[in-house]
């Protein structure tokens, strides 16, 4: 319906303002998601039942800038550091470099010599061309979980990443672990093997690098 105006219309901070406005309705739980969709499909029907007007392009702006807001919030991370430096240890200038680094000390006197860091990312604008892919992308991520043990796996990107078989499964010590982050088919368990897909760019590179470490020490 908003045809070349719909990446404009989708990327205006007032259409984000009208997001978040009468969010707080929707309580932070199931309840609140089971209201969020009874909305949204009564919205998709009143798209392809009545006339074109102000106020439902209006709703359909907010719902669709919601949705990728929650996008936004399904893909950003908070990084935790930690760094401990003995007390006895501890100068003047440590302590003012920590702090240049965004390091804040624990206060308990139990965590003497403990600084810690948090970093939010992955918070930029995601582009409402995406929409038709985020659309299906639940879908597609819960058919690769409950197939996880089929021949292979197939990624968004076309690369197939052998998948463990029975007879992996049955040999001693055969890993079972599942990867609790990081992006759908990134990581494959194998029997003992572990593959990690390469992510390419300085963020490949930095990680090659921290493997490589890992494995050298």
């Amino acid at each position: 319906r908003f045809g070349s105006q719909a990446d404009d219309m989708l990327s205006r901070p007032e259409s984000f303002q009208l997001a978040l406005e009468g969010l707080d309705q929707y309580p932070c739980d199931e309840s609140g998601i089971e209201l969020a969709t009874e909305q949204l499909d009564a919205l998709l029907c009143r798209v392809h039942t009545q006339p074109w007007s102000e106020d439902l392009q209006r709703n359909l702006v907010q719902w669709c800038c919601r949705f990728l807001i929650g996008r936004c919030a399904h893909d950003c991370s908070i990084m935790v550091n930690i760094a401990f430096c003995k007390p006895s240890s501890m100068t003047d200038e440590s302590a003012m470099l920590l702090s240049a680094l965004r390091y804040r000390q624990f206060s308990k006197a139990s965590r003497a010599g403990a600084w810690y860091r948090l970093t939010v990312v992955d918070v930029d604008r995601k582009s409402s061309q995406k929409i038709p892919k985020y659309a299906t992308q639940l879908d597609k991520y819960a058919q690769a979980y409950y197939h996880r043990f089929s021949a292979s796996i197939a990624l968004d990107s076309g690369a197939v990443f052998p998948a463990a078989t029975s007879a992996d499964e049955a040999k001693p010590g055969a890993c079972r672990d599942e990867a609790l982050g990081g992006h759908p088919g990134a990581i494959i368990f194998r029997g003992d093997v572990v593959w990690k897909r390469d992510q390419g760019g300085p963020r490949g590179v930095k990680e090659f690098a921290f493997l490589r470490w890992s494995l050298d020490d």
